[in-house]
């Protein structure tokens, strides 16, 4: 009975390296590529959209500046604001999946999650271009996520510097360009769904800091670019 207790202890803990120990490690290993990566680039990217107001905003000044980001799209969100993700596509931005419902990879049994992130890809088929990157919610990620989307053609997307505008205090947003100058570049992340009447401010801020980070790119001449279009670059430069 005792050895049989310490072969379940085993086999648990083994799943739970593999599942989540293992996840840890090669995403530790990918941040580091993708730091190297995006050195000399701005990739900006957008998470938990589509919305209405906010998105518009980015939209406008995103064409005022002629350049494209990435907006990780929430299928939940997708279904119920499908005219969001047209106007999107329709302005020639990167779509790419993020999620049904804002899952943590963490606190949801591995079955659960698999099923929900192929229902993600199956509701944003529409406008998500096949084989496109997955952000994982919260930036949590399990092995069976991982070999998942690997075996389907799907890259993962993490990012570099955390902007803070789902943080209660908003950082000052020179510290966000201070740390984009700092490491030469970099994959921003940021949230695209409306704040108002909550929280107006949370979105003069996301506005106003793409903005900056546009301009300080420019004046170091990196290239603004896509997620996708960073991995095609890279890899050019790797040849």
């Amino acid at each position: 009975m005792y050895e049989g207790f310490i072969i379940c202890i085993s086999i648990v803990f083994a799943f739970l390296f593999v599942e989540y120990g293992l996840a840890a490690v090669i995403k530790y290993f990918y941040l580091r590529r993708l730091r190297r990566s995006c050195r000399g680039k701005l990739i900006l990217t957008y998470d938990d959209g589509p919305g209405d107001r906010l998105e518009k905003r980015l939209l406008q000044l995103l064409d005022e500046h002629d350049v494209k980001a990435t907006f990780f799209l929430n299928a939940k969100k997708a279904e119920q604001y499908p005219k969001g993700c047209d106007l999107l596509k329709g302005d020639g931005h990167e779509l790419a999946y993020h999620a049904y419902e804002h899952f943590h990879a963490y606190k949801k049994p591995p079955w659960i999650i698999w099923c929900e992130f192929k229902k993600t890809l199956s509701l944003l088929r529409r406008w998500v271009v096949p084989n496109n990157a997955f952000r994982p919610p919260y930036g949590k990620l399990i092995t069976s996520i991982l070999f998942t989307s690997k075996y389907l053609g799907i890259n993962i997307a993490f990012w570099t510097t955390n902007s803070g505008d789902t943080y209660s205090i908003l950082p000052d947003k020179e510290t966000i360009i201070d740390k984009v100058l700092n490491t030469g570049g970099g994959v921003i992340l940021m949230h695209s769904f409306d704040r108002v009447p909550e929280n107006p401010a949370t979105e003069d801020y996301i506005v106003e800091l793409t903005d900056l980070l546009i301009r300080k790119a420019k004046e170091q001449m990196w290239q603004i670019c896509t997620f996708s279009e960073m991995l095609d670059i890279s890899v050019e430069q790797r040849i």
